[in-house]
């Protein structure tokens, strides 16, 4: 529902944030670097490394969404 714009832009909202963090997910488990990641995201290889890493502590601590919202996605790509 949000556009690549507002994904890639510099929005702090909560639910553009959950989107880059998806976003970033998926393409680390589609094989992608992060510099690779970081390039297409515009972020630093940095931001992209602190998501993978903190992403699955955030699904199950801090954003119970984050989990439903990673498998809505994962089903619209299969679709």
């Amino acid at each position: 529902e949000l556009s690549k714009e507002q994904i890639l832009g510099e929005s702090k909202s909560m639910e553009i944030v959950d989107a880059r963090w998806l976003c970033v997910k998926m393409l680390k488990d589609l094989g992608l670097y992060a510099e690779q990641i970081a390039e297409m995201m515009n972020m630093t290889p940095r931001n992209v490394c602190k998501i993978v890493t903190n992403f699955n502590d955030r699904m199950m601590f801090g954003d119970a969404m984050l989990r439903n919202y990673l498998e809505i996605a994962r089903q619209r790509l299969k679709n």
